[in-house]
């Protein structure tokens, strides 16, 4: 009957569109990123280090990478060439500035191109930041100094370039119940902080003291330390 003639008219028309659709994706282009997470390692703070990722086109016709977008200011790239016929490849190389980092770090970069299946490839950038200058430690801790009002506390610095270090000058501010000496071990200098709670002159049950530290080494840098410190 006519019904089932359009029936029938329909499913080839949509089995038609569908083989059209898949074979246009099989045909079209196709990013590839060798390695989508690139390590660096371990790297130095206030430098600039390098790093590339290959892309490459497994489609069957041209691919066009639009944009890069790095995830902050810290990250800069620079492509190769932007279009890229089937089967060829390029280079982005990016450039990571340490300036103000420490320790582990992840950034990212999108790359945008007009493959239809991944219009928006995620890139990874890892390293290890190495402070030019290690401290043992920059939150101080003292508690129940109601009933042990005596605190010592012995803060180490160390210079990550072998230089030597040297307190230049210590700033407790508002805190005259918080004494400061120095002293050296090898070329790491040594801050020796005591407290004594008898002569804290604050109502205060609990508080926060910022101590501001003068470094030299090899240059001159400030550093600031707080030290929390509870009565009970």
């Amino acid at each position: 009957c006519r019904i089932d003639l359009m029936k029938k008219y329909l499913l080839c028309l949509l089995l038609c569109l569908l083989q059209s659709t898949t074979l246009g994706v099989l045909q079209a282009q196709t990013i590839n990123v060798d390695a989508k997470t690139l390590d660096l390692g371990s790297v130095k703070n206030n430098t600039k280090v390098k790093g590339v990722y290959r892309v490459s086109n497994q489609g069957k016709t041209y691919l066009q990478i639009s944009e890069l977008r790095p995830s902050c200011g810290c990250t800069s790239t620079v492509l190769g060439q932007w279009a890229l016929q089937p089967k060829e490849s390029t280079l982005i190389e990016v450039t990571l500035d340490t300036a103000g980092l420490k320790g582990d770090v992840t950034k990212s970069i999108q790359v945008v191109t007009n493959d239809p299946q991944n219009p928006l490839t995620l890139l990874t950038l890892k390293a290890r930041v190495i402070p030019d200058l290690d401290i043992s430690q920059e939150a101080i801790f003292w508690i129940n100094l109601a009933e042990k009002p005596l605190a010592r506390t012995v803060i180490r610095f160390h210079s990550n370039l072998g230089q030597r270090v040297d307190i230049n000058s210590v700033d407790t501010g508002k805190s005259p119940w918080i004494k400061t000496s120095t002293s050296t071990e090898g070329k790491d200098a040594l801050l020796i902080i005591e407290g004594d709670a008898q002569k804290m002159n604050s109502k205060k049950r609990y508080g926060i003291e910022v101590l501001n530290v003068e470094i030299i080494g090899d240059r001159k840098d400030r550093i600031s330390l707080k030290l929390i410190w509870e009565l009970d």
